[in-house]
């Protein structure tokens, strides 16, 4: 079932960008540096319109993946950090609790 439904929904997203590609076909030219610097046509492209969108597109979402996942490296950083600390709490909390619980009765230590 879940396989259909993959199938179903990869047609229909190639559908579209067929579609897509087809209404988006005029040629147009891409510059790599400006066109005032004068390089005699060198970094001129003839490209496709809808080349240019997905590769926009796909470079967009390229940089969006490594933005997040900088700042979830940051977040993983700071969360192993705060871990880290509160580990060393939990320890110097047990050996605290060893030190009171040494100087009480001994039947007392027995109750907790």
């Amino acid at each position: 079932m879940v396989s259909i439904f993959k199938f179903t929904i990869s047609s229909l997203l190639i559908f579209f960008l067929i579609c897509f590609g087809i209404l988006n076909s005029h040629v147009v030219d891409f510059y790599l540096v400006p066109k005032f610097l004068e390089f005699d046509n060198f970094y001129l492209f003839e490209v496709p319109l809808y080349l240019i969108i997905i590769f926009s597109i796909f470079f967009g979402f390229i940089l969006g993946c490594i933005l997040e996942n900088n700042r979830s490296n940051k977040v993983r950083k700071s969360l192993k950090e705060k871990i880290n600390e509160l580990r060393k709490s939990d320890t110097e909390l047990q050996k605290l609790k060893k030190q009171v619980n040494s100087k009480k009765d001994d039947v007392l230590s027995l109750l907790e």
